[in-house]
């Protein structure tokens, strides 16, 4: 069926008065001499199909970013999703008003850059989308100023922060060469109405443009010579409703390919929408409240992507019957009504991920049946009080949200086995939560825990915590009941002290407790006999705790970096001394006790990597360093140690020692005798030479001798290095090396004389 479009004559004097009878009466007018020149129409055209005519591979170049500039793929869209069974048959590319990435509108919504094809391969189709872009804002602006004029409204649009800025998106549109099918739910776009003030629509020949008139669908046919203009949403909301904001479709008759350029034109983000007091009146009182026109978008545009996503939640709740699992992950759902969740009480797994949920409905605990449950990645703050009816849950994540809470009866969820509450912004857990005593696994790392539940450690069955950047000052006196535990971070919190009782902790392997205020170990975390990774790091234990650490004889990873350790042993021996000029002697004197013992390191007969680096230490123990026969990695960098002592080279598999930062002159020749040295770091330090063994390191990988100022040359073992890949040194070293040394180091896979 076809009607007379209305048209309006930008050029006549008449123009406000055919635009208020075409608004007023269809909704849709054909804008004619309006002055965009047909050379710039024909270039946009040319430079879209073949853009389009590429393979996809090739436009997913240049996919739609997160600010919604750029390609969207073939059936991506679907603008009403109550009627149709697939998505739009049509490809898109979008182009709006380019915001640079350092730009103080990138705070605001649906602003960004824009990115374009190569240019190699395009070269025109950038210039020619921004001439066009700039074009067709010049004009919007005059359109929207005679909308204003034709509501009785003239000169409303004219003042600062209206449209200096505007949200101008040109979207180029190819629909596939496929025939519309009304009835089986096919178009080539859904009906809908445009969100904001105007559109301007350029078309080809081919027609199928459709809008809803008096209840009944007319054809709009293309005309080259004008541009098919309608009015949007929020113009509907600016004249109170006089002017109607019209649906309108896409429906290809013909089959044939199809072409199109929609341009929408809005005010500033800032702009505030409200009606025109000439819409106003006591027989016609607003009906909107007053917005914004950035908020107004985000609003309807969040509610019809909800609405689609409700849609695809509706067609995966069908096919879920035969599974009883249902997955959803970053759709904007926005919120479940309570009678789509009715439909789901088969469901044995949930999946709904980075949905923007921001509340569950109170009837949620109708999915008894549920085992696994993952809400992750919303913005939840409550859990609705019929949760604790998922007597089935034995997974549940909740992980990235913003909770602060959880209701007591929360405990009641007595099979769950998996709690996943990562990222959220918890002050407390529930005083029963104890109660949880199936439960295995506690993840509630990067919260905002002050303390734990005195019940806490009745959680008999837990074998892995993270308690991670929390706020936690102390733990339950009882903490080592937790007769299961074997992983556990307690790691960036504000820890003082530790349980007088925490060496019941029989089973523990793995303790996170770096990043708090710590400044001794209880005498009974000796008694942690299974522990096999300790991360002491960034604390305040000054004083090497050897009774504590001493019996650990399955440890294989011990980091105690930034501790400023300074002694040994309590007693004083291998102390700091503030005579640094008795270091030496100190190291020199015999041990009065075994060799080993006189090594408060000796014990860890396990230990494979040991971190003391970024400490205040100003002496290694001298002898007892072969008993650490499984050591494979040592990290002593930026202490104040002057001298490396000669029964290090006793380690019989180090593999790496980083010692840069420190205040070493020489090195002991033993240490180039360890037949598994790979990587030596000693950058940093006072060296002023090698010893004249370094060939014998055979194993030696990567030596670091940088910002060593009185090192100038290196022995002439060097060229003996056959496996050496990377070498450092300073310039002045280098300048004092032999020719062979040199050409040595060029044939290096790395080398650098900074």
């Amino acid at each position: 069926m076809t009607v007379a479009i209305p048209e309006v004559d930008f050029s006549s004097p008449n123009a406000a008065e055919q635009l208020r009878v075409a608004c007023t009466q269809v909704g849709f007018f054909y804008l004619v001499h309006h002055g965009i020149p047909d050379t710039l129409k024909s270039q946009v055209y040319k430079e879209m199909a073949t853009f389009f005519s590429q393979p996809l591979e090739e436009k997913q170049k240049v996919l739609a970013n997160k600010y919604m500039r750029g390609y969207t793929l073939m059936n991506e869209e679907t603008l009403d999703p109550s009627v149709q069974t697939r998505g739009d048959t049509k490809e898109g590319y979008y182009i709006c008003r380019h915001v640079p990435l350092d730009s103080e509108e990138m705070q605001l919504p649906l602003h960004g850059p824009n990115v374009f094809p190569d240019k190699a391969k395009f070269p025109t189709f950038q210039e020619t989308m921004e001439k066009y872009h700039v074009a067709m804002c010049e004009l919007g602006f005059n359109v929207a100023k005679l909308f204003a004029e034709a509501a009785g409204a003239k000169g409303s649009f004219d003042g600062p922060g209206m449209f200096d800025k505007p949200m101008a998106a040109l979207r180029l549109l190819h629909y596939a060469p496929e025939k519309s099918d009304v009835d089986a739910g096919v178009f080539g776009a859904g009906a809908h109405t445009d969100y904001g003030l105007i559109t301007l629509l350029s078309t080809d020949t081919t027609g199928g443009l459709q809008i809803l008139h008096e209840g009944k669908w007319i054809d709009v046919p293309p005309r080259e010579d004008a541009f098919v203009v309608n009015i949007g949403d929020m113009a509907e909301r600016f004249t109170n409703g006089i002017f109607k904001s019209t649906l309108h479709r896409v429906v290809n008759v013909s089959g044939k390919e199809r072409y199109s350029v929609p341009f929408f034109y809005e005010p500033n983000f800032t702009c505030q929408v409200k009606c025109f007091p000439s819409c106003v009146s006591e027989e016609n009182p607003a009906k909107y409240p007053v917005t914004t026109s950035g908020q107004h978008l985000v609003d309807i545009m969040g509610a019809a992507a909800s609405t689609k996503a409700l849609s695809e939640f509706d067609t995966a709740l069908e096919t879920s019957k035969e599974t009883g699992k249902l997955v959803v992950t970053h759709r904007e759902l926005l919120a479940l009504p309570p009678e789509t969740l009715a439909r789901a009480t088969h469901l044995r797994e949930l999946t709904l991920e980075s949905t923007h949920l921001k509340q569950l409905p109170a009837s949620f605990g109708c999915l008894a049946l549920l085992e696994r449950l993952s809400l992750a990645g919303n913005q939840l703050e409550t859990l609705p009080l019929s949760f604790h009816q998922l007597q089935h849950l034995e997974i549940l994540n909740l992980s990235n949200n913003s909770l602060r809470s959880f209701l007591g009866n929360f405990c009641d969820l007595s099979v769950l086995r998996q709690l996943f509450v990562h990222g959220n912004a918890l002050k407390r857990l529930p005083r029963e939560f104890g109660a949880l005593n199936n439960l295995e696994v506690l993840d509630a790392g990067n919260n905002a825990l002050h303390k734990l539940p005195k019940s806490f450690p009745c959680l008999s069955k837990l074998n892995r915590l993270d308690l991670s950047r929390n706020k936690l000052r102390k733990l339950p006196d009882a903490f080592g009941n937790l007769s299961s535990l074997r992983v556990c971070n307690l790691g960036r919190n504000k820890l003082q002290e530790l349980p007088e009782f925490i060496g019941m902790l029989e089973t523990i392997e793995v303790l996170g407790l770096e990043n708090n205020a710590l400044y001794k170990l209880p005498a009974s975390f000796a008694e942690l006999t299974n522990l096999t990774n300790l991360s002491l790091t960034a604390n305040r234990i000054e004083c090497f705790p050897s009774s504590q650490l001493g019996d650990l004889r399955s440890l294989i990873t011990l980091t105690y970096a930034e501790n400023k350790l300074r002694q040994w042993r309590p007693d004083g021996n291998f102390n700091f001394l503030k005579d640094e000029s008795l270091e030496i002697e100190a190291i020199d004197q015999p041990d009065t006790d075994a060799d080993a013992h006189s090594n408060p390191l000796a014990t860890l007969t396990t230990i494979q990597y040991l971190d003391l680096s970024d400490n205040a230490l100003v002496v290694l123990p001298s002898r007892g360093w072969e008993s650490l026969s499984a050591l494979l990695h040592l990290k002593i960098a930026r202490n104040r140690l002057q001298t490396l002592p000669e029964d290090i080279g006793n380690l019989p598999i180090l593999q790496r020692l980083d010692a840069a930062g420190n205040k070493f002159e020489a090195l002991p020749s033993s240490l180039f005798r360890i037949k598994t040295l790979a990587f030596l770091d000693f950058q940093q330090n006072a060296l002023r030479e090698l010893p004249d063994n370094i060939g014998e390191c055979e194993a030696l990988v990567r030596l670091v001798l940088t910002r060593n100022r009185d090192l100038h040359g290196l022995p002439a073992s060097l060229c003996r290095l056959s496996r050496l890949q990377e070498l450092r040194v300073d310039k002045l070293c280098f300048l004092a090396l032999s020719d062979d040394q040199t050409t040595f180091c060029r044939d290096l896979l790395y080398f650098s004389a900074e």
